[in-house]
């Protein structure tokens, strides 16, 4: 992983490092190869949305001692609006939640903690 920048955790209060994540299933990222400037752009994302409670529960962020931006703008089939998905993580880097930040920020909503629950009978 290769860090990024910081963000305040209001909810720990102190700052959590925040890391672009050099891949995942099926690929391979050079950090190093992507412009500062796009970087930059997706950590003033996660900063705004993170730091205003508009990404995630206070429960969660309780949880969260760094985030990683897995992705960066893109769409896809369950949010039709351009995103970086990110990871809310422990230390350790343990997953703790997903979210997605919007490139539109008057588009952000905060990740739900609710479970979906189905019966059969």
């Amino acid at each position: 992983m290769s860090l990024i920048g910081t963000v305040w955790n209001k909810v720990l209060s102190k700052y959590i490092n925040v890391y672009l994540a050099e891949g995942g299933p099926g690929f391979r990222r050079l950090p190093e190869a992507i412009d500062q400037a796009a970087k930059d752009a997706a950590l003033a994302r996660l900063k705004a949305a993170f730091e205003a409670g508009k990404l995630f529960n206070d429960t969660d962020m309780g949880k969260m001692e760094q985030v990683t931006i897995t992705n960066m703008i893109h769409p896809s089939p369950g949010d039709p609006n351009n995103h970086d998905s990110v990871q809310g993580e422990t230390a350790t880097g343990g997953w703790v939640k997903g979210g997605h930040v919007t490139k539109d920020g008057s588009k952000q909503t905060v990740r739900s903690s609710l479970l979906l629950c189905v019966t059969t009978s």
